[in-house]
C-alpha cells in the first residue's frame, strides 16, 4: 500500500484497524472502552471466491490490516525508544525550573 493515491479510499480501513488495537495501559481497545463491545471484522472464511472484484476487495483488506499493523507496531517500539532515550528521571524534592509562559492564568504573572 506505498501508493500515496489508495490512502484516502483506505483510511476507513486504517481507523478501523487502529481502533480494535488494544492499548497497552487499559488493555482495552478503543472501540470496546466506546461502544462497549468488540465489533467483528470481516470474516475471510471464504478465501477463494469466484467473483474477482469481491476477491480484490478481500485482498486489499487484508493487505490494509497488514501494513497498518504493522505500521502500529513499529510506531509503537519507536515511541518506547523515543520517550527513554536520554531522560533521567528527576529525584524526589529536586529543585527544576519551571517555564510559565505559556500558562494562561487569570492575571500579569
Amino acid at each position: 500500500m506505498n501508493n500515496p493515491k489508495m490512502w484516502k479510499s483506505l483510511n476507513p480501513l486504517m481507523k478501523f484497524s487502529h481502533n480494535q488495537k488494544v492499548h497497552s495501559v487499559t488493555k482495552q481497545s478503543l472501540f470496546y472502552l466506546m461502544m462497549g463491545y468488540k465489533p467483528k471484522d470481516i470474516p475471510f472464511a471464504f478465501e477463494n471466491i469466484n467473483t474477482p472484484t469481491a476477491e480484490q476487495r478481500l485482498k486489499t483488506i487484508k493487505e490494509a490490516r497488514n501494513e497498518a499493523s504493522a505500521a502500529h507496531k513499529l510506531a509503537r517500539q519507536w515511541m518506547v525508544e523515543w520517550s527513554t532515550q536520554g531522560f533521567t528521571p528527576f529525584e524526589k524534592e529536586q529543585k527544576v525550573w519551571l517555564d510559565g509562559r505559556n500558562l494562561k492564568i487569570g492575571y500579569k504573572s
